[in-house]
Parts: structure tokens; C-alpha cells; sequence
């Protein structure tokens, strides 16, 4: 897994040119549809959002609450509860 704050899209240009086949996650409406992770390759997720979807996270009142569905995603993905609403600790 590959968890990013970045919304540009480097990270899916860097995977393309090896030719590496991943699946991304940037917001509670992408899980909808998603790949479940056991079955990913490789998953990026963009806690912050892509910058394609208006919905991206970017002045301080946005960064101060996550999604409970990326959340919830996180944490149990992880199987260690990192994320909360207001914060986010690295293990």
C-alpha cells in the first residue's frame, strides 16, 4: 500500500512507466468500486483526494476531518486502529 497526502498524480504516472499494475483509492465514493486490497497489487490511496474530483482535501478545515469510510478502510486494512477522525498517527 502506498499512502499518500499528494492529490497530483505521480505516483500513477511513476507506477505506469514500471509497469506495475495498481488500483487508487482517494475517496469514500472510490471504495464503492474498489479492488479489495487482498486482491490489489498495489494500492495508493490519496487521503487528501485526487485532483480531479472536486471533492479533494486541501485548507485546514478540510485536512481536519476524514471520511469514516477511508477511515474505517485504513484501520482495517492496517489491522491497527492509526487513523482517527481528527489525526493520523504513523505506527
Amino acid at each position: 500500500m502506498i499512502l499518500t497526502t499528494n492529490f497530483d498524480r505521480l505516483m500513477d504516472k511513476a507506477l505506469d512507466e514500471i509497469d506495475v499494475s495498481y488500483d487508487v483509492v482517494y475517496s469514500e465514493y472510490s471504495l464503492n468500486g474498489a479492488v479489495a486490497y487482498v486482491h490489489s497489487n498495489c494500492m495508493i490511496v490519496k487521503i487528501n483526494g485526487d485532483y480531479k474530483d472536486i471533492r479533494t482535501k486541501n485548507t485546514i478545515e478540510e485536512l481536519k476531518n476524514y471520511e469514516d469510510k477511508i477511515i474505517k478502510y485504513l484501520n482495517r486494512v492496517s489491522r491497527k486502529k492509526w487513523v482517527s477522525q481528527n489525526s493520523m498517527m504513523i505506527p
